[in-house]
C-alpha cells in the first residue's frame, strides 16, 4: 500500500483525498495550484556583453581623457573627427545599405546623414590609433557619442560602419 498523505481523489476532479496509510478517510481538499515556474536565468551571453562593455567604457574613457593632440578629447571624441568628413551629396550604396542595416537591426537612426558621418568618423578613428578593440570603441562610442545606445547596439554599429567604411580595420 501507500504511504499516508494526500493524493487525488479520482471521483472528484481537482479535490484531494487523504490516506492514512490503511483506508481513505473523509477529509478532502481542493488540489493547490502548481509551483511557479523557476525564474528564467539570463542568458550567459548577455552577462558577458555587460561585463566587456563596463570594461570597454572604463577602458576608452581613460584613453580619451589623454591630452594629446592627436588624440580626440574627452569632452568631444567624435566632433574633432566629424569635421574632417563631409556629408557626400547624394547616398552613395555604401551609406544605404549601411543604414538598412541598421534599421533591419533595429538600431535607431534619427538621421541618416548624421549616422553616415558617425560610421566615417570612426573609421577615421581607428585609422589614429590603430588597434583599438572593438570593446574599447564601443565603450567610447556609447558613451560619448550615442549615449542612448546599448552597448550592443553600439558595437553593432560599429562592426557595420567597420564592415561598410572601414574594412581593413576588421581584426575581430
Amino acid at each position: 500500500m501507500s504511504a499516508p498523505g494526500w493524493y487525488p481523489d479520482p471521483g472528484r476532479p481537482g479535490q484531494q483525498r487523504y490516506y492514512d496509510g490503511r483506508i481513505w478517510t473523509d477529509h478532502r481538499a481542493s488540489t493547490p495550484p502548481p509551483p511557479p515556474p523557476p525564474p528564467k536565468q539570463p542568458a550567459s551571453t548577455k552577462k558577458v556583453l555587460l561585463v566587456v562593455g563596463a570594461l570597454v567604457a572604463a577602458i576608452l574613457i581613460i584613453s580619451l581623457s589623454s591630452k594629446d593632440d592627436s588624440k580626440p578629447t574627452a569632452t568631444s571624441p567624435a566632433t574633432t573627427y566629424t569635421k574632417t568628413v563631409t556629408p557626400t551629396s547624394a547616398p552613395d550604396a555604401t551609406d544605404r545599405l549601411f543604414i538598412t542595416t541598421l534599421r533591419n537591426e533595429g538600431i535607431p537612426v534619427r538621421s541618416e546623414d548624421d549616422a553616415v558621418l558617425k560610421a566615417r568618423a570612426l573609421c577615421l578613428t581607428f585609422d589614429k590609433h590603430p588597434g583599438t578593440s572593438i570593446e574599447e570603441a564601443t565603450l567610447g562610442f556609447i558613451t560619448k557619442v550615442e549615449t542612448t545606445f546599448t552597448p550592443q547596439q553600439g558595437a553593432f554599429f560599429i562592426g557595420a560602419a567597420v564592415a561598410g567604411y572601414c574594412p581593413e580595420h576588421r581584426t575581430w
